[in-house]
């Protein structure tokens, strides 16, 4: 029913609220603490790694759960269950690969291209002269900057989400070669051949639409939210 377009809702509300605080926080401190012209990079580049290895699991579980026929599979406590069966706790770190390889070089542009144009889109709004202009101002601010990289980012690194989705729902695939081995893990350069292959190019891109549908506006809502919340904080202080 209409129930199961919201299905992987849970675990997706477990996974983000506490990871994009962690991840904008640790971003700050990094950005704040690394004196280079290439600070938003490396802390973007930083922030990402830890917070993406943190959240592995769940993110396991949102993917299984979302791509299940089965509402009696789709709950998180059967998902693991079922990991933990089939062999030991780091399965539940499956996909964290690919998934580093997407977040990596998007969290790399996403956040040279935001400070960069941040800093474009305050100078076209021009001098504040009020704490409440220069609040409005860093908010639209950071909701035209933070839209325009998320999407430009999603665009470059979707094939790796396109390889990360597949390997964690097909995560083995039959060795003909040593038939006791059964199945072994679908490495990512072996699932990026194997759609090149059968479906060309564009078999990377897609549903790329529906994800950069999804980005442009999480990302844009996300930190500009987070800039008006600091800049106000910062002003009750």
């Amino acid at each position: 029913g209409v129930s199961s377009l919201w299905r992987g809702l849970a675990p997706t509300l477990i996974m983000s609220i506490p990871s994009t605080i962690l991840y904008f926080s640790a971003y700050d401190h990094l950005k704040d603490m690394i004196e280079s012209p290439f600070a938003p990079l490396l802390a973007g580049v930083s922030a990402r790694c830890f917070t993406t290895t943190l959240v592995g699991p769940i993110e396991l579980v949102r993917t299984r759960a979302q791509a299940t026929t089965n509402p009696n599979s789709a709950s998180m406590v059967h998902i693991i269950k079922d990991e933990l069966s089939k062999g030991s706790s780091l399965r539940l770190w499956r996909g964290v690969s690919p998934t580093l390889w997407r977040d990596v070089p998007f969290s790399a542009i996403y956040w040279t291209m935001y400070e960069h144009l941040k800093v474009k889109c305050l100078d076209w709004y021009g001098p504040q002269q009020s704490l409440s202009q220069h609040k409005n101002a860093l908010t639209w601010a950071a909701f035209i900057s933070g839209a325009t990289s998320g999407v430009t980012a999603a665009l470059i690194t979707h094939p790796f989400d396109v390889v990360k989705t597949r390997r964690q729902i097909e995560f083995y695939h039959f060795d003909s070669r040593d038939p006791a081995k059964n199945y072994l893990p679908a490495s990512t350069v072996r699932i990026m051949r194997e759609i090149l292959k059968n479906e060309g190019f564009w078999g990377l891109y897609a549903g790329v639409a529906a994800r950069a549908s999804k980005i442009v506006p999480a990302c844009a809502i996300m930190i500009s939210t987070y800039e008006f919340a600091k800049a106000h904080l910062r002003t009750r202080t």
